[in-house]
């Protein structure tokens, strides 16, 4: 390593303008844990090629690293606005909106997360994974919408579409929307098999919410009705 080190600083010195070799010695430094070195190399590869998202990208990673969120967030918009291949736009969005998130910046990560379906318009993969990333970020008024967007997109796939309604019902749960959320289970429940595992499941959902609100008597009642 200390050799690859060594030839890449001599690339560095021979091509002070080629942001390739920039950014190999960047990472060659990186893998020594040199992340201040990294970040200094990957910088000048951003101004060598300025229209390159990658550089840019690579950049917010060690920014991240070194918890200078704030010019990550702002290195990620300039990687976005250099147009990303398709591929990596969905990682620059996701990292983006969490970044955001982190330094409250609610509005701006809704948006961020939002232009995924922007870059990859009724892509069920790509909206069921914005919705479970709001969830986990706790943003459940948008993840219920995204989940009710999933819900009509699976129109053909019966299991996507449940499971995207069960996922509604469990953010219920969470919102302390006891009621609504049994509302929901039971809707679902009665469109499956009664003697399926996924009846098995939803019943334990069901009676699980009553738990939580400590319902014993709600609990019962709804066993006997």
């Amino acid at each position: 390593l200390s050799d690859l080190v060594k030839h890449y600083e001599a690339q560095v010195k021979q091509q002070p303008r080629s942001a390739a070799q920039h950014m190999l010695l960047g990472m060659v430094y990186e893998r020594q844990g040199r992340l201040q070195d990294a970040l200094s190399q990957v910088t000048l590869a951003v101004t060598a090629a300025p229209d390159d998202f990658y550089p840019k990208y690579a950049a917010a990673l060690l920014l991240i690293r070194q918890y200078q969120r704030a010019a990550a967030i702002k290195m990620l918009q300039a990687a976005v606005a250099s147009k990303p291949d398709r591929n990596m736009s969905m990682d620059i969005y996701k990292r983006l909106g969490r970044l955001q998130l982190q330094e409250g910046q609610k509005s701006a990560a809704l948006k961020s997360w939002s232009k995924l379906l922007d870059v990859f318009p009724d892509n069920v993969r790509v909206l069921q994974e914005l919705a479970e990333l709001l969830a986990t970020e706790d943003q459940f008024d948008a993840a219920i919408k995204r989940y009710q967007q999933l819900v009509k997109l699976s129109a053909g796939d019966n299991y996507r579409r449940l499971a995207a309604r069960i996922e509604i019902g469990q953010i219920q749960v969470r919102q302390g929307k006891l009621q609504t959320a049994i509302g929901t289970f039971e809707a679902c429940l009665a469109e499956v098999k009664p003697t399926g595992w996924i009846a098995d499941d939803l019943r334990r959902r069901i009676a699980g919410v009553f738990m939580r609100g400590e319902d014993l008597a709600g609990l019962v009642k709804y066993y006997q009705s």
